[in-house]
């Protein structure tokens, strides 16, 4: 009870010491030999700084497992009962200092009670310690190397900017130029203070030692990047020295800090201590003779052993279970150096005695055990030494013998006193292969020659039902058969009856923090379940050796308290606060993620009340920038001095935004009222913008000096414009080009603001109507048909024609009632219309009529048969005559005739030729 008192005193100390100020951390399971990545503690400078970057899953209340070690030195001494533990400091996202639990957590990864015990000096962080339990545990050796796993892992860390408060997160007032950063061996130290001026050349620089294998990074400002990637960066650290060169730019992309940080990478160090009742002597026979030796080492570790006089360590050799030539005296034995992790600081003490071997011989009565229980192949050993573990071994045909003690008798002859002591007896029972059963019994040499008298035994199968290892440091298991005979405890390990029936209760180590579901029984060889039960009590039937294992549940903790206090604070941006405060919460921030996994247990609610009070510490001193102004004193610089040329009214609603502006700067508005601020620098801007002058007087209407078909001319005068379309547009010459004819138009004018007077009313508009326009001449009229009487031209719509010179017009081109044989003269222009003028007339176009002919006499039908037939009559005659006298009036058609026939031939010739070249 006492021993028990003192750890969890030990433990409050502890917990309170690392959640003070900004020093806070959470203590965390020892490192254990492992080939895998191993739990290692941040060591490096600045010593108060505690690591956020990186995650420890297991709980701060660590878990003293078969052959593991922690990291700090103890007393060398026999008694290992307690041994101290050095915590870590890591924390983040999802991990608190109990172990990781989802909603149902089947198997919880465990950590021990802890324990005060002798006084310890911390090597290398000189942090407070956590407490690991007794080494010498009864139960040390049935744990398993499985236990020895490690227990920690490295999750990302979440930025101190998410869950953005969107009232302050999206402006652009917060410092741009914030470079700060966090390192996972830098929490509560503002990197800005490190030594350098944080140029390319004169980089701000930290130096350390950490035995973690990753370097982890995060700036405060998550929009600023590091190395040209985000917020976050990581890096995997070789062992020995490491020099990582960082370049934090800011959000404004201008402002860039410089680091360099070297960091010596150290094996993590080991501070579990070896469990010392799993070691025996073997005994010299002599001071000076090195045939002595230890038992009982894993083969699955590494250990080192020295005798206590000597200054150097001799390993053992690898998978050895016993260390032999040794010569007498008391040895330390210690974990030895792995790939990751340094040799372990804690030992345990074990003397190899001198001293002549004891005889061991067997009774008559444990003959006849033997005998009757028909054991073959058995080995006894002739002698052993004080202390040292005797084997004896033996066949049996069955296994319904559960050897659990063994009367040692002292060997002295007859008639002497003698001793007699019972011994435990380690049972292990194995099938041969050939349908028996190897017993190999195991206790404790006593200190004299003894003849083995008697064995005690139960009869029957005899099971065990254990607890899984991973729920040992959470749940107590409480089995109770239902007959009492139905069970025994033997060497620390209870067993029952086959067919016997049993009842588990689980219960919690720690009252609040779990809740348990579910309660199954599952078979240790084949892994398949035996019997489950909602709840916390399973009622089985044993029947093969059994693992309890109980499904829980965390019950959180109770954050009301925690929320309010978040509330208050902007975690959405916190670069919104001062730099005092934003070094102050920053850190605390970046552990909420863990808090947020505390559960209702009682440490748990120390862990969340010191964290709340360290909180409640930085929200008091809390204070937040101030505004930026930067927009209202850009306003105010455009304020005239000189109001009196402006209108009253505008001059009242300019002084009402500029008393408003000095408000915030009076009233010292921090960046909370940001919005306001800017709604004010908007205000002033529109006040200044919508001052108005005073108007000159208005002008008299315009003087036109000229105008056109397209266009008016107006006397222009200085400091004056005009507008042709109702104030639209305005110029100042006074002309205006491009208009219609014959087009009314209204021209007003103004006079131009000065820098005295506003501009002026329009004045009273000058009414204007342009000319008609100019036509060209057409083209000469084109002459359609012409008579004895009459000539025709085309007629071209909107054109007039005219046959006396212009000085009568038509419309169309038909001009009748001429005389014949008669010369005139038509010419066209184009019409006058309501826009323009008629065109001049075009080139003249000269026609002649044609002549009158005279009119043919009429005749009968008989005076023209008389006159057909006196015509073919002296036709004839005429023909007869022109043979007769040679005439030649024929003779050119004739020749005209034969030359064509002539030339007919040849053609028809040439293509009958042409055919037959081609056949």
């Amino acid at each position: 009870m006492k021993k028990g008192k003192r750890r969890i005193v030990a433990l409050f100390l502890v917990i309170v010491f690392c959640l003070s100020g900004n020093s806070m951390a959470f203590a965390a399971p020892p490192p254990v030999q492992t080939e895998g990545k191993s739990d290692e503690n941040v060591d490096m400078e600045p010593k108060n700084n505690k690591d956020i970057l990186t995650d420890d899953k297991e709980d701060s209340v660590t878990e003293s497992t078969t052959d593991t070690q922690v990291s700090e030195k103890t007393d060398n001494s026999e008694d290992v009962g307690d041994v101290e533990s050095e915590p870590t400091d890591n924390i983040t996202e999802g991990n608190s200092q109990k172990p990781q639990e989802n909603t149902a957590l089947k198997q919880p990864e465990t950590s021990a009670r802890p324990e005060t015990g002798k006084s310890t000096e911390v090597s290398e962080d000189k942090e407070s310690e956590s407490k690991t339990p007794a080494a010498n545990d009864k139960k040390a050796d049935d744990k398993k190397a499985d236990d020895q796993k490690e227990q920690t892992s490295e999750t990302n860390l979440q930025s101190q900017a998410s869950a953005a408060s969107a009232s302050l997160s999206d402006r652009a007032v917060v410092p741009s130029s914030q470079t700060r950063i966090l390192t996972n061996f830098s929490l509560g130290d503002d990197s800005m203070l490190w030594p350098g001026s944080g140029t390319e050349q004169d980089p701000k620089v930290q130096a350390g030692k950490a035995s973690k294998d990753t370097f982890i990074v995060q700036a405060i400002d998550s929009l600023a990047s590091i190395n040209g990637g985000g917020d976050r960066f990581e890096q995997v650290l070789d062992f020995g020295i490491n020099t990582i060169d960082l370049k934090v730019i800011a959000r404004d992309q201008v402002s860039v800090t410089y680091y360099r940080l070297t960091i010596e990478r150290t094996k993590s160090p080991q501070n579990n201590t070896p469990a010392v009742n799993r070691f025996y002597s073997i005994a010299a026979s002599a001071a000076t003779t090195e045939d002595g030796g230890i038992q009982g080492f894993d083969p699955s570790l590494k250990y080192d052993y020295k005798k206590v006089s000597d200054a150097s360590w001799t390993p053992v050799p690898e998978n050895a279970v016993e260390v032999t030539g040794l010569s007498a005296g008391e040895y330390e034995i210690r974990y030895g150096e792995t790939e990751s992790m340094l040799a372990g600081h804690n030992t345990v003490k074990v003397t190899v005695p001198v001293g002549t071997p004891y005889t061991i011989k067997t009774g008559v009565w444990f003959d006849k055990q033997l005998q009757t229980a028909g054991a073959t192949n058995i080995v006894i050993p002739p002698t052993a030494t004080a202390g040292s573990l005797v084997t004896l071994s033996a066949t049996l045909p069955n296994n319904d013998l559960f050897i659990t003690e063994i009367d040692c008798k002292q060997d002295v002859p007859l008639g002497q006193s003698y001793i007699q002591t019972r011994e435990s007896v380690q049972c292990l029972i194995t099938p041969d292969g050939n349908g028996n059963y190897t017993y190999q019994l195991s206790f404790k040499m006593v200190g004299y020659n003894i003849e083995l008298a008697e064995l005690f035994y139960k009869t029957g199968a005899w099971y065990t039902a254990e607890l899984d290892d991973t729920l040992k440091m959470t749940v107590n298991n409480n089995i109770t058969p239902a007959v009492s005979s139905d069970g025994f405890t033997s060497s620390g390990v209870t067993y029952y009856k086959d067919g016997s029936t049993v009842t588990s209760r689980i219960t919690l180590v720690e009252s609040g923090k779990y809740t348990i579901n579910k309660v199954t029984a599952t078979d240790k060889t084949t892994g398949q379940e035996v019997a489950s039960n909602a709840g916390d009590t399973l009622t089985f039937e044993i029947t093969s050796d059994v693992i309890i294992t109980a499904d829980l549940s965390i019950v959180p903790a109770d954050f009301t308290e925690l929320d309010g206090l978040l509330a208050q604070i902007p975690t959405g941006d916190i670069m919104v606060l001062e730099d005092a405060s934003l070094v102050e919460i920053a850190p605390l921030l970046a552990l909420l993620p863990n808090i947020r996994t505390l559960s209702g247990s009682t440490i748990d609610k120390m862990i969340l009340k010191n964290y709340i009070d360290n909180l409640k510490k930085a929200v008091s001193s809390m204070k937040y920038r101030s505004a930026d102004l930067s927009k209202i004193d850009e306003q105010m610089l455009r304020v005239p001095a000189d109001t009196g040329i402006y209108t009253p009214d505008t001059v009242d609603i300019l002084n009402a935004a500029v008393a408003a502006a000095q408000e915030p700067a009076a009233q010292n508005w921090d960046i909370r009222r940001q919005d306001e601020a800017d709604a004010l620098a908007e205000a002033l801007k529109n006040a200044i913008d919508g001052l108005k002058k005073v108007p000159a007087a208005t002008p008299a209407k315009p003087e036109l000096l000229e105008k056109t078909d397209s266009s008016i001319k107006i006397n222009a005068l200085a400091g004056q414009e005009y507008s042709i379309d109702n104030g639209n547009t305005w110029v100042s010459d006074g002309v205006f080009n491009n208009l219609a004819p014959v087009s009314d138009y209204r021209i007003i004018t103004r006079v131009l603001e000065t820098s005295t007077s506003g501009m002026s009313a329009v004045s009273e508009p000058l009414n204007v109507t342009t000319d008609k326009s100019a036509v060209a001449a057409p083209a000469k009229p084109a002459l359609q048909k012409v008579t004895v009487d009459s000539i025709t031209v085309e007629s071209v719509k909107g054109q007039e024609y005219s046959i006396d010179n212009g000085k009568s017009w038509q419309d169309n081109g038909v001009f009748s009632g001429l005389k014949p044989a008669s010369e005139y003269e038509i010419i066209t222009r184009v019409k006058e219309t309501e826009v323009g003028y008629a065109s001049k007339n075009s080139e003249a176009l000269k026609v002649t009529t044609k002549e009158k002919t005279k009119p043919k006499k009429t005749v009968t039908k008989k005076e023209d048969e008389k006159k057909t037939d006196t015509k073919k009559t002296d036709t004839k005659k005429e023909n007869t005559a022109a043979v007769k006298t040679g005439d030649t009036a024929n003779t050119g058609l004739w020749i005209l005739l034969i030359t064509l026939s002539a030339g007919i031939m040849v053609f028809f010739t040439g293509i009958k030729s042409r055919k037959n070249k081609e056949s």
